[in-house]
């Protein structure tokens, strides 16, 4: 029993431990012998786990819409709460354990009893609310958002009772004190903590915080932040924070997440298949039994080769393990006769010889190849904003700079022969001039929802998001084209032709659309891990889509364009390109799996088991 996804959220009660992954599970362990005592489940990424007071009763909210009640230690499922419209993030139980305060990206938070009933909705936020959690009194819930606001909810009304700006900064992390102070880090590495209504703010992290944990019986705060670093509060009388320690990540340690374990330990989420624990008296971490998964994040053509990597940071070449970089990678190119890597250390890596080309001060999620002047170069975004332009005539790749765009990650980047076009976290896209590295244009709401790639087109750029739109961009002007895509989609990847546009999603499923004709061709879901990068490989005439399950699968271009068109409405598991036909997946050598037509349903993947 262990995690096959990174672990994005984890509680402690007593001596028991509970983390969430985007594995789809929740695994209860002995905090003691490390080992785990029960699993369970829901239908996509658990974000977080929480525990009732008496620790009775543990909680997960879910990217599948619902809140799951469990009864502990076996972990037989109890209540399921599926009041909100869009993912869970957080659910926090007030402190008599009665009632269960909900956030969602669906911009709501609401109060339920822990019996599933409905209590109250909270209504306000302009943007997805990420975090939640209860005065100490239970009166009052507390809620932050991407809107860039801490607002105050009457615990039992649902009424708004106050609201905190954040001075245009974004703020995914949250905490109270038992005096009835307000803690939260802000994206642009600020812990600011409000007494009396007046907010002070103290610079604590080079990038963003991500998540606050509160040991509010020994008066003990952590922050986590992107910098890789967690540092260590002592909360004093008057509600201050004071730092008190300060520790860097191991790789495999993510951000996300963590929990005191008692004074001296803090419990914290990982890219491997368990927790890792921090100890605080001797300032040494303890990563036994956070054993590597397979899982493949990206995936690039290069010549003749298909090269692949994921959590592990173990670079694939044709399905054989050729390097290992020790880190989290989540993009690999091919550029400047290199392949280029990199991801949760900033770092970006020549991935074959693992020569670190380039460090930054944030995790780095996408890049593109571009050329200025005859010379190649690399766009690299990063989740603080910047962009990072590396030099690659150079030897070693040289920084040529590194340009201030977004307020929030960069979620994508791609490139023509005038622009770069990024897209980020806060759903804003941009446009910045090759020539100048200027910004030229900004569409603040390009999308619905968090844009999570985008590439060149055939006379633009594509996008793609969580609000299950493909969108087809001329300048500042887009047409949005519904998807078939039931899941938040990840990614997209074009033909040479640029008119041939593959997506993936979160659920697993891959649809390909004709820019030229209109017409969505081929669907199907080889998977139900999620579809993590797409890539197109000439020599095979084929897009090759990435999976967390450690699997690559080829779509060939031949069969695509045979596609009479997907018909709407979709049944499940059946992707119908309206003429009966569908698609079913057979392994290839070297862990890849190949799509081809065949009568009957498309294979719904087999879910992994506990």
């Amino acid at each position: 029993m262990r995690h096959h996804g990174p672990i994005s959220g984890i509680a402690a009660h007593g001596r028991l431990v509970a983390t969430a992954g985007y594995d789809n599970r929740l695994i209860l362990w002995d905090g003691a012998s490390h080992l785990p005592l029960a699993c369970g489940s829901h239908d996509h990424l658990v974000n977080q786990v929480c525990f009732s007071p008496d620790g009775s009763r543990l909680a997960s909210a879910s990217s599948d819409r619902t809140v799951r009640v469990w009864d502990v230690p076996l972990l037989r499922l109890l209540v399921v709460i599926g009041h909100h419209g869009d993912d869970v993030e957080m659910a926090a139980f007030s402190p008599d354990g009665t009632r269960l305060a909900t956030c969602s990206r669906d911009r709501c938070v609401r109060i339920s009893g822990v019996d599933g009933a409905p209590v109250a909705i909270m209504r306000g936020h302009d943007d997805d609310v990420i975090s939640v959690a209860w005065s100490a009194d239970g009166r009052q819930v507390f809620s932050s958002s991407d809107d860039g606001t801490v607002r105050r909810w009457d615990g039992a009304s649902g009424r708004q009772l106050g609201s905190y700006k954040l001075d245009g900064a974004q703020t995914d992390a949250l905490a109270v004190t038992p005096q009835g102070g307000v803690l939260f880090g802000d994206d642009t590495g600020h812990l600011v903590a409000v007494r009396d209504g007046a907010q002070t703010k103290i610079r604590a992290h080079a990038a963003g915080i991500k998540r606050l944990i509160m040991d509010g019986r020994r008066g003990l705060l952590a922050s986590l932040s992107y910098d890789r670093s967690m540092a260590i509060w002592a909360i004093g009388k008057d509600g201050m924070p004071a730092e008190v320690g300060r520790t860097e990540f191991p790789a495999v340690v993510w951000p996300r997440s963590g929990a005191f374990l008692d004074r001296r330990r803090i419990a914290t989420g990982t890219f491997g298949s368990g927790y890792a624990v921090y100890d605080i008296g001797k300032g040494a971490w303890r990563l036994d039994g956070v054993a590597a998964y397979s899982s493949f994040n990206a995936v690039c053509a290069s010549g003749d080769s298909l090269y692949a990597i994921g959590d592990a940071g173990v670079l694939y070449r044709d399905g054989r393990p050729v390097a290992e970089l020790g880190s989290l990678c989540n993009f690999i190119l091919s550029g400047g006769g290199r392949i280029l890597a990199g991801g949760q250390l900033g770092r970006v890596f020549d991935a074959v010889t693992g020569e670190v080309l380039h460090q930054h001060r944030s995790p780095i999620n996408c890049g593109a190849i571009f050329r200025r002047n005859g010379v190649e170069l690399a766009a690299f975004g990063t989740y603080t904003g910047e962009v990072v332009i590396l030099d690659l005539s150079a030897s070693p790749p040289a920084c040529v700079t590194t340009i201030a765009i977004h307020d929030n990650a960069v979620k994508g980047i791609a490139a023509d022969a005038e622009s770069l076009f990024s897209v980020s976290a806060s759903a804003e896209a941009c446009y910045t001039s090759i020539m100048s590295f200027r910004v030229t244009r900004r569409i603040m709401r390009a999308h619905e929802k968090i844009i999570n790639g985008c590439v060149a087109v055939e006379g633009g750029f594509a996008s793609v998001s969580r609000d299950l739109h493909l969108q087809l961009w001329r300048g500042d002007q887009a047409v949005a084209i519904r998807s078939p895509h039931r899941h938040s989609i990840k990614c997209l990847c074009a033909d040479p032709s640029g008119r041939i546009i593959a997506t993936g999603s979160y659920g697993g499923t891959i649809f390909v659309f004709d820019a030229g004709s209109g017409r969505w061709l081929h669907g199907a879901r080889p998977t139900s891990a999620g579809i993590s990068a797409i890539a197109y490989s000439t020599k095979r005439e084929a897009f090759v889509a990435s999976s967390y399950d450690g699997s690559l699968y080829h779509l060939p271009l031949s069969g695509i364009r045979r596609g009479p068109g997907i018909a709407f409405p979709l049944a499940d598991e059946e992707f119908s390109t309206g003429q009966g036909a569908s698609f079913r997946v057979r392994p290839l050598r070297g862990g890849s799996m190949d799509m081809r037509e065949a009568p009957g349903k498309a294979s719904a993947g087999v879910p992994a088991s506990c």
